[in-house]
């Protein structure tokens, strides 16, 4: 049975490609609707319509942990469907701002290569 439902993702999800792994997920499983940050920097809003049993699939695998995202909560809010996607999309509020927030970001995990570079660096040359 066709279902609609409306997720709120808490935790590490704005600024670490987290709309990208959901939009990615949601292709994958034949799902439509959309993806968007909200005003709170801890949430991101997903709203998707496809097979009641699909989206419980879903759920399941947008419940992402890794070094860079780490979804900690998601509320979930089952309705009747509307039809009115034809795809999945990733809402974009400022094109501008959206740039410049995603090159903070990587300079930041850049930082760390560059630093786990260096931890390595100093091993290699103690083990001489």
């Amino acid at each position: 049975m066709k279902a609609r439902a409306r997720i709120i993702a808490e935790g590490r999800v704005q600024s670490a490609g987290y709309r990208d792994e959901v939009e990615n997920l949601a292709l994958e499983f034949g799902i439509k609707g959309s993806v968007r940050n909200m005003a709170e920097k801890d949430r991101v809003e997903i709203v998707c319509e496809a097979d009641e049993r699909i989206i419980d699939k879903f759920l399941k695998n947008v419940k992402i942990k890794n070094e860079i995202i780490d979804v900690k909560k998601l509320t979930v809010k089952k309705t009747k469907p509307t039809g009115e996607f034809k795809t999945f999309k990733i809402i974009r509020e400022d094109k501008d701002s959206e740039i410049a927030e995603r090159m903070d970001e990587a300079v930041k995990h850049l930082k760390g290569v560059k630093k786990g570079m260096y931890e390595v660096r100093d091993e290699v040359k103690g083990s001489r």
